[in-house]
């Protein structure tokens, strides 16, 4: 593979290929109907000031029209009306048959979703309004002629760029552990502090940071994998995050398809160990996850590379409404009613 190249005051992103990687493709449970992959070349790209760092912008994005304040005339958001896949009592069912094969040792955590669907037209400035204010730092917008992806995702699954040192860097953010934003900036600050004393949260982080270690062992260079950080609060719109940063160095010999092959899908969405959760989430969710929890990512033509987890992601596909989809990482220590909430706290970005 190319090697990244920086220059000086260079943008990550000139030209090269934009993509997506549906869940399904890289799940080892069998599926009724894999999406893919979709892939655009891109020639020309700017990169642009963000409110959370700086964000990539391609040419001919309607985005670019839309400003970041209210626009008049918008359709308000409190109109959509969003219809869950499960009840809330299916949900808890569900949770007590994890903690039942958690107990039997089939596997020590698993990321259960629930569904929901809105037949509500969301017109482009509905969502420009909403994504400007809500999206995070890996948030993405793409549409297709048949396929629109309106990303609000906060979490970095895996780049690779250059570094002072002179090797290129893998890093990879996973997510584990949520709490809501606070009314006010006391209890803010609480929710925070309690997120991060978190046993619990902490616990379900680690296991998903040993997963990623031993992932990006397959790809980086042998003792090059290290965890610069086991897990730090950040915060976003809705929720706070526990958010673990892990590095390691590349080894050159590796091919896109192996580096893909060796990492896909990310293990925040799946659990540990991966191959036996994946099975056991298509049997729990009764269908495939499509584009929910699978990855935006682009390729430079000089060699970087960048991509995110599709969490809080509305998806439309052709003709068929409108979909987002919610989880939380269920472990032997999850209470089941706290674990519907943390998805209901999820929901927020879009309700």
């Amino acid at each position: 593979m190319q090697m990244p190249q920086r220059l000086a005051g260079d943008a990550p992103f000139r030209s090269g290929w934009v993509g997506l990687w549906s869940y399904d493709e890289f799940t080892t449970a069998p599926v009724d109907r894999s999406v893919g992959v979709r892939l655009w070349r891109v020639d020309e790209a700017e990169v642009q000031p963000w409110s959370q760092g700086s964000t990539v912008g391609f040419t001919n994005s309607e985005a670019s029209k839309v400003g970041h304040e209210h626009q008049d005339g918008v359709t308000p958001w409190s109109d959509v009306t969003w219809e869950a896949q499960k009840r809330p009592e299916d949900y808890l069912s569900i949770v007590g048959q994890i903690h039942e094969a958690i107990l039997s040792g089939r596997y020590y955590q698993l990321n259960y979703l629930r569904y929901w669907h809105t037949q509500f037209p969301l017109t482009f400035e509905m969502l420009a309004h909403r994504w400007f204010k809500r999206a995070g730092p890996y948030g993405c917008w793409i549409k297709d002629r048949d396929l629109e992806v309106v990303s609000f995702s906060p979490e970095q699954f895996l780049s690779l760029e250059p570094n002072a040192k002179g090797f290129p860097t893998w890093t990879s953010r996973p997510i584990k552990g949520t709490a809501p934003r606070g009314l006010t900036v006391s209890e803010d600050q609480q929710l925070h502090d309690e997120l991060a004393r978190s046993e619990k949260n902490r616990a379900e982080l680690a296991m998903i940071v040993d997963l990623m270690r031993n992932d990006l062992a397959q790809i980086s260079k042998p003792g090059s994998v290290e965890v610069e950080s086991g897990g730090r609060v950040e915060s976003f719109y809705n929720v706070h995050h526990l958010v673990a940063t892990i590095h390691s160095r590349m080894r050159e010999e590796m091919t896109w398809g192996q580096i893909i092959k060796s990492l896909c899908p990310a293990g925040s969405i799946t659990g540990a160990p991966k191959r036996e959760v994946m099975q056991a989430i298509r049997e729990l969710e009764g269908r495939d996850r499509g584009w929910q929890m699978g990855h935006m990512f682009w390729i430079e033509d000089r060699g970087w590379f960048g991509s995110n987890v599709l969490i809080r992601t509305l998806v439309r596909e052709g003709t068929r409404p409108w979909e987002f989809a919610a989880g939380s990482g269920i472990t032997l220590l999850s209470d089941p009613q706290s674990e519907l909430q943390e998805v209901a706290d999820k929901l927020r970005i879009i309700t």
